[in-house]
């Protein structure tokens, strides 16, 4: 349950993403999107540039055992963000996640449920700072560094036990994003550093194509360290997701997306989302 739940929390401080990579990011100016896909762009918006960045995420039911009893979670993901250009190159975020998640423990032997529990996670407010270091231009890729902060509320029904928590976290994150485009062909990587304890030093890297008024990504992420499978083992822990964009305008465009957590208590997932140009 504790991988499951970070897991879900790496969603949740991922989410919503994909930069430069996937549409090249100079055929629009100012029309620069993090999504979709879990990684963060490589690119600040111009100055004076606003955008607003929506997305939806289904976890999809999964049904594992440790020992006698077994475990069927599934979960549900919102989150929405405002990137500001505030000077040249240095660009202002805002936003908030709501992440449901529901587990059911189930008695192997009589098959019942013995206990259903609800978390319910708020992160609000989101703030994240982005520095543009090296703009793209002929071999050199675009370079940028970002510092991010959420406030997460959790808060954890017990239905079967009648007890509940609620507490309050804060995050402090880094983030290194470097990516490059060769014509179509879009190269992206993401290295997000915790600045404090509990969390894993993970990345993103991945690979994009762009043709008329969209384009199809695919991408691996997960951290650095090794997890354990079911029987205890340390094995790479490599999640992945792939899915396509469509740009209705200069200032809409739609993607749908979907990959796989990885991990024992790993399970398939579905995104939807949208990116507005409010003002270039």
């Amino acid at each position: 349950m504790r991988f499951f739940n970070s897991i879900v929390m790496l969603g949740v401080l991922m989410m919503p993403k994909l930069g430069l990579a996937q549409e090249g990011k100079t055929e629009i100016p100012g029309f620069n999107s993090d999504r979709p896909g879990f990684s963060y762009s490589a690119q600040v918006l111009p100055k004076g540039a606003l955008t607003l960045q929506s997305g939806f995420l289904y976890n999809f039911p999964t049904e594992y055992d440790l020992g006698l009893t077994s475990y069927k979670t599934s979960s549900f993901l919102s989150d929405h963000l405002i990137r500001y250009g505030l000077l040249n190159r240095i660009e202002l975020g805002a936003g908030f996640a709501y992440n449901t998640t529901r587990t059911e423990r189930l008695l192997r032997v009589t098959h019942a449920s013995a206990e259903n529990s609800t978390v319910k996670t708020l992160t609000a407010p989101t703030f994240i700072v982005r520095g543009q270091v090296l703009e793209e231009h002929d071999k050199v890729p675009a370079v940028n560094l970002q510092y991010q902060v959420d406030v997460a509320r959790n808060i954890n029904a017990d239905e079967a036990m009648f007890r509940n928590s609620d507490r309050t976290t804060t995050q402090h994150t880094a983030r290194l994003s470097i990516a490059k485009s060769y014509n179509n062909l879009g190269l992206a990587t993401n290295i997000n550093v915790p600045l404090d304890g509990g969390r894993d030093l993970n990345y993103t890297i991945n690979v994009s194509y762009s043709f008329f008024n969209g384009g199809i990504f695919g991408e691996v992420f997960g951290p650095f360290e090794n997890g354990l499978n079911e029987d205890g083992e340390s094995i790479p822990v490599v999640s992945w997701n792939t899915g396509m964009w469509y740009r209705l305008s200069k200032t809409v465009r739609l993607d749908l997306g979907g990959g796989h957590f990885a991990g024992f208590d790993g399970n398939f997932f579905a995104a939807v989302g949208a990116t507005f140009n409010l003002r270039n």
